[in-house]
């Protein structure tokens, strides 16, 4: 048995192992007597693989149908769940029954030149079952079974179906061992309504890393849609490993007579996380184009590379009008047509595929500039410093250097503590712990930290860092001390909610005062609720009310009139009334 797994790899690196044009199909004319030769046959299943395929390719498409979940197993395996897929040929590639694979098993791993991959379900054939060859003393494997394996590759081939790629614009932008940033755009760019770029952010980190983020592209004629100017992005990001897609609005601006260039200098996209930086090699220029019906013609971009060079059909076609006709005595006239839309073939995953992309567009609506919201900040985040010893460390200070937490500036709260790097007892292999406060109370840890350490912590709110400090109370045998330290900010106190109601009347609603008194009058709201209000007064002649409802009387005697107004919600308003007399209180 030889698996055919070389001609799969080559085809994930751009040489397929089917031909680029299988059309025109050609398949046996068979007529009685004819002889059949190997060759027949084999044009046979040639025939039938390749219309198959056609079928699968343009219905179906390419990637996972169903199951094919992967999980790790510890860190020697994979678990892969049983499951159906179609390759980008069109080839059914089945996994019937649940598959434990080691990682050193798997092909391609002696390949790579990083240390991240991708894993890959790939075609494979099997011959089998020898038979004897006629005439000849020898045997040939005279059945193939079409079986599945997988395969590692590096992370920089493509992931993208080649059909998608006629409707987006996928980039890579930078490329890190740990992380990938990819940009997508659609290729044909409405006119009116808005279209949303996209960052496809890859990460291999094993945990969530805190990312800031500056990218501003130039797109030509298209401005961000919440802010009515060029797109600019200044963001702090919690990254969790996996694919994180960012999406940004964008809008064309009106009357706009050059559209479509777009634009990405190095200096305009830069990542910062942990101690790495990124930043592109080389700018970026791209043509799009622009279209008031951008469904339409991407919706023929995919359809002409399903025909890509194929020839044309003969006499005996598909019906493409139904015509009127006017004959005379002499020649026969064209009075009108239309279209035969009932006679179009249908291609569900087509349609999918488009309504994924037109995800992209939202809604027409006008460029409307707002000021930028403040990029949220995070919360908590954690991360581990490495404290270096010396011998005889009993009793001496150890001070790590001063270090950013990544929450800014202000105050925030921190612990640390030691992290076991050894096993306790009774725990799996590969599990550790964080030890806080005194270590040497757990007997588990006994041999790792067998003696009191003291600890502290030093913080800078107006630069956002911190200096950890530790002291051991006897002698240690560790060369490095494992610091796992954590910092949060406290998040606002939750605003009770503020009973609403319907304003009635100000208490007291008549009153009568001497010129110069003061009155206190308190709106009153159904249900016992309560909402801001403002008060006010016709003119100075009438008097002075404060923010409060502390209104000070005139010293004309008359009749006057308090307004009181609700600040949120529906407006309503009540006024009372104020007899200024020497007479006194009502």
């Amino acid at each position: 048995m030889k698996p055919i797994i070389n001609a799969e790899y080559r085809y994930l690196w751009g040489v397929r192992a089917m031909t680029d044009r299988p059309f025109p199909l050609t398949k046996n004319r068979y007529f009685p007597h004819k002889h059949l030769r190997a060759a027949d046959f084999e044009r046979e299943q040639t025939y039938s693989e390749q219309k198959t395929a056609a079928m699968n390719r343009w219905t179906l498409g390419s990637g996972i149908l169903t199951g094919l979940e992967v999980c790790p197993l510890g860190k020697e395996a994979l678990s892969i769940t049983p499951g159906l897929g179609v390759d980008q040929q069109g080839r059914f590639l089945a996994v019937p029954q649940s598959q434990v694979v080691p990682l050193s098993a798997l092909p391609g791993l002696e390949t790579l030149t990083g240390d991240t991959a991708f894993l890959w379900l790939i075609y494979e054939e099997t011959c089998f079952d020898p038979v004897p060859v006629s005439g000849q003393n020898r045997k040939q494997d005279g059945a193939i079974r079409e079986e599945t394996t997988f395969l590692l590759t590096d992370t920089h081939v493509s992931l993208w179906d080649p059909a998608e790629q006629h409707l987006i614009a996928h980039h890579l932008l930078a490329e890190h061992p740990t992380l990938q940033v990819y940009q997508m755009l659609p290729w044909i760019l409405p006119r009116q309504g808005t279209v949303e770029l996209r960052l496809r952010l890859r990460s291999f980190e094993p945990e969530t890393v805190l990312l800031q983020l500056h990218y501003g592209p130039q797109l030509i004629g298209y401005v961000d849609s919440r802010t009515g100017k060029p797109l600019e992005i200044d963001q702090t990001l919690r990254i969790p490993p996996g694919e994180t897609v960012l999406c940004f609005s964008l809008s064309p601006l009106p009357d706009s007579q050059q559209a479509g260039a777009f634009s990405l200098p190095p200096e305009q996209l830069r990542l910062t996380w942990k101690q790495h930086s990124l930043q592109p090699s080389a700018p970026l220029t791209l043509q799009f184009h622009c279209s008031d019906s951008p469904r339409r013609e991407l919706k023929t971009r995919l359809e002409h590379c399903a025909l890509y060079d194929q020839p044309g059909d003969g006499p005996i076609g598909v019906p493409l009008a139904g015509l009127r006709l006017e004959r005379t005595s002499l020649s026969v006239e064209l009075c009108s047509s239309f279209p035969l839309r009932a006679n179009r073939a249908c291609s569900g995953w087509i349609e999918t595929r488009l309504e994924d992309c037109m995800a992209y567009f939202g809604p027409p609506q006008p460029v409307q500039p707002q000021p930028a919201p403040e990029p949220e900040e995070p919360q908590w985040c954690s991360g581990v410093i490495d404290l270096p010893l010396h011998p005889g460390n009993r009793d001496v200070i150890f001070y790590t250097d001063e270090t950013p937490h990544g929450l800014g500036l202000g105050q925030v709260y921190m612990d640390f503590g030691l992290e076991n790097t050894i096993p306790a007892v009774n725990l799996r292999e590969h599990e550790s712990d964080v030890l806080l406060g005194d270590p040497s109370l757990f007997a588990q840890a006994s041999g790792t930290y067998d003696c009191p350490i003291e600890r502290g912590i030093r913080l800078h709110p107006q630069r956002g860092t911190f200096e950890l400090a530790v002291r051991p109370r006897g002698e240690l045998r560790q060369e490095v001390l494992h610091l796992r330290w954590h910092a949060w900010r406290a998040g606002p106190e939750p605003q009770p909610p503020q009973p609403a109601g319907t304003l009635l009347r100000l208490e007291p609603d008549l009153i009568r005062v001497k010129p110069g008194d003061q009155v206190l009058f308190v709106p009153v709201f159904t249900d016992g609720g309560s909402r801001p209000c403002a008060f006010y007064v016709a003119s100075q002649r009438d008097g002075q009310v404060d923010r409060d409802g502390a209104y000070t009387a005139p010293q004309q005697p008359g009749v006057y009139q308090v307004w009181a107004k609700t600040c949120t919600g529906m407006a309503q308003q009540v006024c009372a009334f104020v007899l200024v007399e020497d007479g006194g209180q009502l």
